[in-house]
């Protein structure tokens, strides 16, 4: 029998790491020897599926333990060998932000266990650091276009797009819509007077958005990778903590805390 174990640390809560499994058409994204996995049912205990490899063999397998967020071990047999490799996500201490370890344990019983062992777990440090590339990456958080007249223009999206409005300001400064990516209008005198200077000096007028736990961390991190600060990290009336650069290519991106 041959049994392996491989773990690394992730900044990324259970939760985040999770999704990369359980969507099984993110798994090419982590283990690059795969090409696709075709799964019957929903990623729980007894579902099957076949993964397909990138040289052309397709392997059968069984989900025989699902435990969301914590823990999935799947099974396939080849021939008369049974490999069980089982995917742990185990929280740690916050440390300034969310950690978790991800262990990969591998299992092969049968005639030839440790050559085919060996070769299975060659890529498996591999698919870990790929792991944590995906789950500590930051996803665009709000795109926003800055506009003369906010209601204005919240009523011809509205009207010609058919968006739908879930959050105004009563003094018609920004206007947020619906949506995974929400899309918000901010009124260009607002942006400015948030600025410190004149918005005409801006060459775009939108703005993408992150948003992180460490405003001043992410605004150093961007001036010392060649952004220009537009606006320094500031924590606003309403509590949020804000700022701006400006990327080489002339795009606005506003780093905050989380306005909901």
């Amino acid at each position: 029998m041959f049994t392996a174990e491989f773990s690394h640390d992730v900044s990324a809560t259970p939760s985040t790491i999770w999704k990369l499994y359980a969507d099984v058409s993110r798994w090419p994204h982590w283990d690059e020897g795969t090409e696709r996995i075709d799964l019957t049912g929903a990623f729980a205990n007894g579902s099957r599926g076949t993964m397909h490899f990138k040289g052309g063999q397709a392997v059968d397998f069984e989900l025989a333990k699902v435990v969301p967020c914590v823990e999935f071990t799947d099974v396939a047999k080849l021939g008369p060998t049974t490999v069980k490799f089982a995917h742990l996500v185990t929280p740690l201490a916050d440390q300034g932000g969310p950690r978790s370890r991800v262990t990969h344990r591998i299992e092969v019983e049968g005639p030839d266990a440790q050559t085919m062992g060996a070769q299975i777990t060659s890529d498996v440090p591999a698919s870990l650091q790929n792991i944590a590339r995906l789950a500590e990456a930051k996803p665009m958080s709000l795109t926003s276009l800055y506009v003369n007249d906010v209601k204005a223009s919240t009523a011809f999206l509205e009207n010609a797009f058919g968006l739908v409005t879930r959050f105004k300001t009563e003094n018609g400064m920004y206007c947020e819509f619906e949506g995974d990516v929400p899309l918000t209008l901010v009124s260009r005198q607002f942006i400015a007077d948030m600025m410190g200077q004149t918005f005409a000096s801006a060459p775009a007028p939108m703005s993408i958005g992150f948003v992180v736990d460490d405003v001043t961390a992410a605004w150093n991190r961007a001036v010392q990778a060649g952004a220009r600060s537009l606006h320094a990290p500031e924590k606003k009336p309403w509590g949020q903590v804000t700022a701006h650069v400006l990327t080489p290519d002339g795009f606005i991106v506003e780093l905050c805390t989380s306005w909901r």
